[in-house]
C-alpha cells in the first residue's frame, strides 16, 4: 500500500473512531429524547459521514486493482457506517417529527367544548346537525353502540326524530337502521 492510501487509512479510521463515539452518544439523546444535545450531535455526525465517504472513495478507488477480499471488506465496512448513519438520521427524523406533533397538538389555546346540536325535525337544521354529527359516525375509535347513545343525545325530547329513534332498541345494527331511517326521513338535498 503507498503512503498516500496509508495516510488517507489513518485519517479515515480517526474519522471512523469519532463517528463510532458521537453515534453512540447520539442513540443515547435519541433514547431519553434530548432534542438539543441529539441535533447538536447529529450535525456532527453528518460532517463525521460525509468525510469518511470521501476518504472511502478515495482509498477504494487506489485498492481497486489489488487483492479483492480486501477490497471487498473495505466495501463492506463503508456500508456499515453508512447504514448506521441512516439509521440514526431515521430515529433523528421520528424524534424531530415527535416532537413538532406534540408542540403543534398542544395548544395554549383553551376552547370551550363543542356542543352537539339538537335536531328537532326541522328540515333546514339537518344539513347543519348531520354535518356536526357525521364526525361521531364517522369515528373509527366509538364503538356503534356509543355512537347511537350520542345519535339519541343529539335529538330534541319529543321531535318525531327522537321518537323514531327511540323505537330502534340500543345495538350496533340497530344504530346502522336509525341513521338510514332518519336520512331517509330528513335529509332533504335541496334546502
Amino acid at each position: 500500500m503507498d503512503s498516500k492510501v496509508d495516510s488517507k487509512t489513518k485519517e479515515r479510521d480517526q474519522m471512523r473512531r469519532q463517528f463510532t463515539r458521537t453515534s453512540k452518544k447520539l442513540e443515547d439523546y435519541i433514547k431519553n429524547t434530548e432534542i438539543s444535545s441529539a441535533i447538536i450531535e447529529y450535525e456532527y455526525l453528518k460532517e463525521c459521514t460525509e468525510k469518511i465517504k470521501m476518504l472511502d472513495n478515495v482509498i477504494a478507488e487506489k485498492m481497486i486493482d489489488g487483492d479483492e477480499h480486501v477490497y471487498n471488506e473495505e466495501c463492506d465496512q463503508s456500508a456499515n457506517f453508512r447504514k448506521i448513519y441512516l439509521t440514526l438520521k431515521y430515529k433523528m427524523d421520528k424524534l424531530i417529527q415527535s416532537k413538532f406533533t406534540k408542540e403543534t397538538t398542544t395548544s395554549n389555546l383553551n376552547l370551550p367544548k363543542i356542543e352537539l346540536l339538537k335536531f328537532d325535525d326541522d328540515p333546514r337544521k339537518w344539513i347543519a346537525f348531520w354535518g356536526q354529527f357525521k364526525k361521531i359516525h364517522e369515528s373509527n375509535t366509538l364503538q356503534p353502540e356509543d355512537k347511537f347513545q350520542y345519535l339519541l343525545q343529539g335529538l330534541k325530547e319529543g321531535s318525531k326524530a327522537k321518537m323514531l329513534v327511540s323505537s330502534f332498541p340500543s345495538s350496533a345494527a340497530n344504530y346502522i337502521k336509525a341513521i338510514e331511517e332518519l336520512k331517509d326521513r330528513f335529509a332533504k338535498e335541496e334546502i
